[in-house]
């Protein structure tokens, strides 16, 4: 989320998942192209909430409520991840983050798109089948890099 100088507003808790999508990703990628600090909006997480799994399957977005926030993002648990500008952080999407507004004159920007990664789906090779032959996958092209 971009935070314009002087504006920007309170992104509430949450975590980063969508209905829409056939199966949640698992980490975001996120760069700033400006500082980001405590007082522009940096991020702020709550350090190995990711492993509470999904806590508002209810909200197609899983934004939290006001008492589920109060609950798992107390204030002592609050951890601002102030980066410079170009550094890189991964977020397993289902950590607990919120971004407050912009208080300066310098704007807090980002890339439009964060780089989103799924789990590619997974084929099961039965026990009996020695994958070395007949079982193993026929790779219509090769790539080399």
């Amino acid at each position: 989320m971009n935070k314009p100088a002087h504006q920007g507003t309170w992104l509430p808790w949450h975590q980063d998942r969508w209905r829409s999508l056939d199966r949640d990703p698992l980490i975001t990628l996120w760069t700033p192209l400006d500082p980001a600090t405590i007082a522009n909006g940096c991020i702020q997480v709550i350090v190995g909430s990711h492993k509470l799994g999904v806590i508002n399957p209810l909200d197609p977005s899983a934004f939290l409520t006001e008492e589920q926030a109060r609950q798992h993002a107390p204030a002592d648990k609050i951890v601002h991840l102030e980066m410079a500008a170009g550094e890189v952080v991964l977020l397993h999407n289902w950590l607990l983050h919120a971004s407050d507004v912009n208080h300066t004159g310098i704007p807090r920007r980002r890339p439009t798109s964060r780089m989103r990664c799924c789990l590619a789906r997974v084929r099961l090779i039965p026990p009996a089948c020695d994958w070395r032959e007949s079982c193993r996958p026929r790779l219509s092209h090769r790539r080399r890099f």
